[in-house]
This record gives structure tokens, C-alpha cells and sequence, in this order.
């Protein structure tokens, strides 16, 4: 839609109201689009404080609807699938998606789910506890927060730097074990 172009009588420039151009950002008219920054392949999702991946606790055999998520060593062997992951954009943010399984990362307890409550697969509904938000840190790493929940954020349970420590989803404070960093895959 063309807008009318108006005169401004003493500047001598033409301008445009752009206030009829604004959206609000909670409408159905706004599209959440594929932030150019995220990789788009599978990756590993690694925590600050720890430098381990994101895992699917049980390993290659995590295909079941439930296993939760944990941290665990960054294991380079191509078959440990439950550490790659997949930023795939959705109307709201992006479903993770695990390769092992090909489940999504939801929140545990859905729209009822609280403080703590921890991060596990299960098949994409489109939930908004399903649907992730990822917003850049100043020091390169990401923040990674559920739909449902804007104020809070994937975190590493008890700031751990231990092998199998518990992924939940905890009130966003800029913690180390709260920011992420993500890499490619080789040999996809």
C-alpha cells in the first residue's frame, strides 16, 4: 500500500507516516524469520560453564518419547546422534530437534511447567513449550528460552560441570551455565 507523501511547510523535505506501518510484535501478523547467525545443519549445543554437549541421556539408544536431557562430554564418534541437534524455525521461535530420535526439546509439564522443571524429547505439537526463543549474549554465547516461559532460560542444573547433570529450565540470571555456544557437525 502506497502512503501519501506529505510536505512539511519550512524544512522543505517530504516525509512519510510510518506509524501506520508498525505492527505489534504480539500479532499474528508478525512471522518470526531464521536468525542468519544460527547454523542451519545439526550441531552441538555447548555449554559455557562446562564446554559439554547438550545429550539426550542413554545415548544412541534415546529414542523414546520422555528421555530427558543432560550434559555430557562432547563425544566426536558420528553415531552419538542424541548430541546433534537441529535449530529448525517455526511460527514463534524454532523446535530443536534431535537427530537421534527425531523428537523435539520440550519442557517438561508443558504450559504448567515451573522452576527446575527439566528438558526432554517428545514429538513436536507446536507447543509454545516446545517452541524455543535464541537471543545472542554480549560475550558471543546464546540464551536459549522457551516460548511459554520468556524469563526463563535453559540452564544447567546446580551451575554442574559433571557428566549427566539434569537440563531444566530455571529463571534467566546470565549465568555461565545458561549461555550456550553452537557447532557444526562434521561430515553431516
Amino acid at each position: 500500500m502506497m502512503h501519501q507523501l506529505t510536505r512539511v511547510t519550512g524544512d522543505n523535505f517530504e516525509g512519510v507516516d510510518e506509524s501506520s506501518l508498525m505492527m505489534d510484535p504480539n500479532s499474528a501478523q508478525v512471522k518470526t524469520t531464521a536468525d542468519a547467525s544460527l547454523p542451519t545443519g545439526w550441531i552441538n549445543v555447548i555449554s559455557k560453564n562446562s564446554g559439554k554437549c547438550l545429550d539426550m541421556r542413554c545415548g544412541p539408544l534415546a529414542t523414546s518419547q520422555t528421555v530427558p536431557a543432560q550434559q555430557w562430554a562432547c563425544l566426536p564418534n558420528p553415531a552419538q546422534t542424541n548430541q546433534h541437534f537441529q535449530f529448525v524455525p517455526v511460527n514463534g521461535g524454532y523446535e530443536i530437534k534431535i537427530r537421534n530420535s527425531g523428537l523435539a526439546l520440550q519442557v517438561r509439564g508443558g504450559n504448567s511447567a515451573v522452576k527446575g522443571d527439566f528438558l526432554e524429547q517428545w514429538p513436536f505439537e507446536a507447543q509454545p513449550y516446545q517452541t524455543w526463543l535464541v537471543t545472542a549474549t554480549p560475550d558471543g554465547y546464546y540464551t536459549i528460552s522457551p516460548n511459554n516461559s520468556k524469563a526463563s532460560c535453559m540452564d544447567v542444573s546446580g551451575i554442574s560441570k559433571n557428566n549427566g547433570a539434569p537440563v531444566q529450565q530455571w529463571s534467566c540470571n546470565g549465568g555461565d551455565n545458561q549461555k550456550w555456544r553452537f557447532v557444526l557437525v562434521p561430515n553431516q
